[in-house]
């Protein structure tokens, strides 16, 4: 078996914005006031990746390493004020008549102000493990992923320094086919529980666990129609009893090949046959545990046709309707690219 490892080692800066310079008071939202801050300084990254490899290219058998960490010196994050009893003041810029006028602004009581401020102790890491195997019975490649990550983000709430904590545990397994010329199928199950803590006061823990069951098929029929699904079924608990997710997903494609050697394409393509898409996120920070709904791309259908005029040396043409020859795909076994849910998801 061979073996490769590679660590590199890599910085960058990151400016602050004009709206975090300006000193300008954000009034539009009556229970959160905003400011910008005119000393703050630059954000300085460091980032470490490790990354190991070992892997025989005659069995396609290979275990994969990547490790990763990321710590900042200055991180811009915020610095938030509320005071339940008392009305405070700030001083800053207000729009009045079409003109900036520097003035004491009144934040009445139960109404935050946030201001960015420089602080340390900024931390990301990650770990992942890949083992990849050939499957002989089944013609096809097998492959367990194991990973890991966390996160530790620094902020000021009146006046004590709060940290918010993230850590995701994630698994995920794949069955790629090389079964036959005319049938190409993928299943894959992926699953993750994420833990979200804040040391501010009176906060709320977030937990999430996700789960993702997937699979893929293509046939091809009397050499010129092709045959397309990908179902997944998606199933979330955590987020709120009007925002856990528990749905099928259904996407599929038809295709008919035209002309010599298969080079045209006729594809109808429907995306959430039974729509049933959603788009939903929780977040915890320093002020507040969040749920946010998207409104995504949804059900839709789409005709298209291709023609390959060319292709690629002496390789022929994919008769799934992939780029390039060959089977293409992934893990080995692969499968043709299909439509994939829409963007938000």
């Amino acid at each position: 078996m061979q073996m490769n490892a590679r660590l590199d080692y890599r910085t960058s800066t990151s400016a602050p914005s004009i709206d975090q310079l300006q000193e300008v008071v954000d009034v539009s939202n009556l229970m959160s006031y905003s400011t910008g801050n005119k000393d703050l300084n630059q954000q300085f990254s460091h980032n470490f990746n490790l990354f190991m490899a070992k892997n025989n290219q005659k069995t396609s058998r290979g275990i994969f390493f990547m490790a990763g960490f990321n710590f900042a010196n200055d991180y811009i994050t915020r610095s938030i004020t509320l005071d339940e009893n008392h009305e405070t003041t700030v001083e800053g810029y207000v729009s009045e008549n079409g003109q900036l006028t520097r003035k004491t602004i009144v934040v009445p009581i139960n109404t935050s102000l946030s201001r960015p401020i420089n602080m340390d102790g900024y931390f990301t890491g990650r770990l992942n493990v890949t083992l990849t195997t050939p499957i002989t019975l089944l013609k096809s490649t097998g492959n367990l992923s194991l990973g890991m990550n966390y996160s530790k983000s620094p902020s000021m709430y009146n006046g004590l320094k709060v940290e918010t904590t993230n850590k995701m545990f994630t698994f995920g397994t794949t069955l790629a086919s090389n079964i036959s010329e005319n049938v190409d199928f993928t299943i894959s199950y992926n699953g993750g529980y994420n833990q979200q803590h804040s040391t501010t006061p009176n906060s709320k823990d977030s937990e999430v666990y996700n789960h993702s069951l997937g699979a893929d098929i293509t046939c091809l029929w009397f050499t010129r129609l092709v045959f397309s699904n990908h179902i997944s079924h998606q199933y979330s608990s955590g987020r709120g009893r009007d925002y856990d997710d528990n749905y099928l997903l259904w996407n599929a494609s038809i295709g008919f090949k035209f002309f010599k050697d298969r080079r045209g394409e006729l594809r109808l393509r429907v995306n959430d046959l039974l729509d049933n898409t959603k788009s939903i996120s929780k977040s915890v920070s320093s002020m507040s545990v969040s749920t946010t709904t998207t409104d995504v791309l949804r059900q839709y259908a789409m005709l298209t046709f291709t023609y390959k005029f060319k292709t690629i040396g002496d390789i022929p043409a994919n008769p799934f309707g992939g780029m390039g020859g060959g089977r293409g795909g992934r893990n080995g076994g692969g499968r043709p690219m299909l439509m994939g849910p829409p963007p938000g998801r």
